[in-house]
């Protein structure tokens, strides 16, 4: 089935799965830059209200380093799953600087204290993980605990 002329490609989508301790999600970008924002958008989208994170004052910059692009994005993950956990934020959107074995992230978020909470992620499994790059397209799969 084609795509109708100026429609938006899709950025993210939860597939169903039949086990509820998890959420099974396939996050797509043309750019690393757009994987990694809309991979911000869909985790956010999973915990609370998307529209309701209005409030983008809190800003955070931090490095993570691995091997390839794949570990890098499983390293980022973890760190969002840490900085929601312990300093009780969430993410909107980032600016990131990609180099061979880093991403340095600076991303702009709120405090999740005054959101409503759908559902908690509490960590990344490595099953199902994988990043492809198609067509000029990444997509990266993934499964969250929850």
């Amino acid at each position: 089935m084609e795509k109708p002329i100026g429609a938006k490609p899709k950025k993210w989508e939860i597939v169903e799965d039949k086990n509820i301790a998890d959420v099974f999600l396939v996050v797509f970008g043309k750019t690393k830059h757009a994987l990694l924002n809309n991979l911000l958008e869909a985790f956010a989208a999973i915990i609370t209200e998307i529209k309701e994170i209005k409030n983008l004052k809190e800003k955070i910059t931090f490095k993570v380093e691995a091997f390839d692009f794949s570990e890098q994005i499983f390293l980022f993950i973890e760190k969002l799953i840490y900085l929601k956990d312990t300093k009780h934020l969430i993410f909107k959107k980032g600016d990131f600087c990609f180099k061979k074995n880093s991403i340095e992230a600076t991303l702009f978020g709120q405090k999740l204290t005054h959101l409503p909470i759908k559902v908690d992620i509490k960590a990344l499994t490595r099953h199902k993980f994988d990043l492809k790059r198609k067509n000029d397209t990444y997509r990266l799969s993934l499964v969250f605990d929850i």
